[in-house]
Parts: C-alpha cells; structure tokens; sequence
C-alpha cells in the first residue's frame, strides 16, 4: 500500500496544488527540501547513464537491471517530494494532524498536548517515546504530550511518542494557532 501511495503522489503530484489554509503548515520550505531533492535526483540521473555504459561493458543484463532500480530511485524521490509538499501539517477543531509526507503521520488529540516550544539542542535522539519528524536541519517546535500517541511511519511501522520534534515554515502562526500550550 506505501508503495502504491507513493507511486500515485509520483504521477499526480505535478498536477495538483497543496491545500493551504489558515491552520495547515508546509514543512519544507524553509529546509529547502525541493530544490536538494531535485539536486539529489539530477545526480541520480547522470550516475544512472554512466553506471549504465560502464556495466553494459561487461553484462547489458546487470546494465539494465541496475538502470530499472534507478529509474525507481527517480520515482521514490519524486513521490517523497509530492508527497511532503501537498499533504502539510493540519490542526483541526480537535487533532494536530502531524504528517511529513509519507514518512510519518499521526493524529495527536489537542487535549494530550502539554507544552508546544522551541525545540532546543538537548540530545532527544535514541530516548524511549521520541520522535524527530524533520527532514533536514533542526527542529522549530517540540511538542510534549501527557499520553503517547500512535505515531506511523515508512512501510506501516508504527511507534508510541510523547515526545515530538518538529519542523514548521511558520513557527509564530504555528504557536498561534495551537495557542502555545
């Protein structure tokens, strides 16, 4: 199911614009995730031709299995960033709707949330109940929950938090809206 997920993002996300309204937050801008992905995946594509030329010297087989691996990279990364980009960071009337694309989601009650702040340098990382929902860089926010939520991950995997990191572009309106608990 991740897999077709991502696949579907990958062919429709050219095509359609992020939802944005006054409570949901984007999570890439700021890290400038777009344009390292895109970097990532012109890199992708020039090493793809090269490999291919190389291996196809030795095995045209191994040349064109290992070329159908890449063009599935190219396909992986540009389901990742559709992904990222239309389905931003939400609160509603009752749930912080917590989503970095496909990577993680979760719905966290806003009555289990105890404290939103500046997430600090203190080394979370590796403790029992954390969660570092960022793509690149350092987080914005940290959020403290009273109960462990559910929290989904790549491939189904899933994992108790009470403890998140995040990033948000907006970190002010973010606070606003959550009214800095």
């Amino acid at each position: 199911a991740y897999e077709a997920t991502l696949g579907y993002y990958a062919a429709i996300g050219w095509f359609r614009a992020p939802t944005m309204g006054p409570r949901s937050f984007s999570v890439h801008r700021e890290v400038a995730y777009l344009p390292l992905m895109l970097t990532a995946m012109i890199a992708v594509v020039v090493e793809t031709v090269g490999v291919h030329f190389l291996l196809r010297m030795w095995s045209p087989v191994a040349a064109w299995i290992v070329t159908g691996i890449r063009l599935y990279t190219l396909i992986w990364l540009m389901g990742d960033i559709h992904s990222v980009r239309l389905r931003p960071v939400e609160v509603s009337d009752e749930t912080l709707h917590l989503r970095l694309g496909l990577r993680w989601t979760a719905a966290i009650p806003l009555t289990s949330i105890e404290a939103v702040q500046d997430a600090g340098c203190d080394a979370q990382s590796g403790k029992q109940g954390y969660l570092k929902a960022i793509l690149f860089g350092t987080p914005s926010r940290r959020i403290q929950l009273a109960e462990p939520v559910n929290a989904v991950g790549l491939y189904g995997r899933t994992r108790q938090v009470s403890t998140i990191d995040l990033h948000v572009d907006d970190s002010t309106r973010f606070d606003a809206v959550l009214g800095r608990r």
